[in-house]
């Protein structure tokens, strides 16, 4: 005999969904890409026409991460996990897959992805795209900016979404959760879901959103939601959807108000051709990325900020989370770690050259 609690919850779901599907008028579209444009129309005077050129190129950007082949798609890669990962277990005596949950601590201020990982994850991708966008357009590669900027709101996006702070990969047994929760959201929105009204308040909340110039620690502090209130989520499905929604278009407002201050500032992070950063070759700054003189570092590199003055440098299209470190004296690529100091880079002062 079926369980009459999952039957009222299958048919409360598809109740939902239905009311959607038959009452929407307008073409479904990528969420990622709609996020962007309407946190966009969030900014006022010379911030909006600062990217008002591009935006339909950022929005196009922002959807390209979990196009299939893409090297930063891959499974439980987009996923910023702070509490506990539900994870498979093998397998029980009646062939039924078994899970548990396991309680993960950050490391040095990241939390995990999908498998638990430190990296890849959908913030040490963020922060390579971040900061490579920013190198590319200080250095005047503006077209290859926009595509690295989208990238980062993609996984900005992700930061604020439920399913993807809670850990339900398409890998566990919540994978169902997942899929409803993104059905609804793509039926949902734009069309029922009014644009937020402009406020000082709004504004004030924006330009706020990033302050802490040390590193992106805000994306610790994103609401986040607990397994146990699933009953909940279903009783409240649409409002807390549309509540995620909002969030995520001030968060997208947030960080594109953040890079226009950057990319008109000295004093941010970001690095230039000539700059040299202990224990590495002299940079140069392609439009493809980071590169470095001599023949030691061979190849093409994206860079992040990680906290603190502490850079980072991935190999281009690398989907695996590897950087660059140092070992016995010489160069190795390893998974990104915070705690390892030998894979963070400080900038050299001159006097040190």
């Amino acid at each position: 005999m079926g369980n009459p609690f999952n039957k009222e919850i299958a048919m409360h779901i598809s109740s939902i969904v239905n009311y959607y599907r038959e009452r929407r008028i307008t073409p479904v579209r990528n969420v990622h890409g709609l996020l962007t444009v309407r946190g966009m129309k969030l900014l006022d005077g010379e911030i909006r026409e600062f990217y008002r050129p591009c935006i339909k190129k950022l929005a196009y950007y922002s959807c390209v991460p979990d196009k299939k082949g893409d090297f930063e798609k891959g499974g439980g890669k987009h996923y910023y996990i702070k509490n506990r990962i539900l994870i498979n277990r093998g397998f029980r005596k009646d062939g039924k897959k078994r899970y548990s949950f396991i309680s993960y601590s950050g490391v040095k201020g990241y939390y995990r992805n999908g498998l638990g990982k430190v990296s890849p994850s959908a913030r040490t991708m963020f922060e390579e795209d971040y900061t490579t966008a920013l190198t590319l357009y200080k250095a005047g590669f503006y077209e290859k900016s926009v595509e690295y900027l989208g990238r980062a709101l993609h996984m900005a996006e992700d930061m604020n979404c439920m399913p993807h702070i809670e850990g339900w990969t398409y890998f566990s047994k919540f994978a169902c959760f997942h899929k409803i929760y993104e059905q609804t959201a793509r039926l949902m929105y734009p069309e029922f879901v009014p644009p937020l009204k402009k406020s000082k308040e709004l504004d004030a909340k924006i330009k706020t959103y990033f302050s802490d110039k040390r590193c992106f620690s805000e994306f610790n502090t994103s609401k986040s939601f607990y397994m146990f209130e699933l009953g909940m989520f279903f009783k409240d499905m649409e409002k807390l959807i549309a509540s995620d929604l909002y969030r995520t278009e001030t968060a997208v407002a947030g960080l594109l108000y953040k890079f226009y201050i950057d990319a008109l500032s000295d004093d941010s992070w970001y690095v230039c051709s000539g700059m040299r950063f202990k224990g590495l070759p002299e940079i140069r700054v392609t439009e493809n990325g980071v590169t470095f003189s001599g023949d030691v570092l061979s190849g093409v590199y994206r860079v992040a900020h990680r906290f603190d003055g502490c850079f980072t440098f991935s190999p281009l299209n690398d989907s695996k989370g590897k950087v660059i470190g140092r070992k016995n004296g010489e160069y190795i690529l390893s998974t990104f770690n915070p705690s390892d100091t030998s894979q963070l880079f400080t900038l050299q002062k001159q006097e040190e050259f």
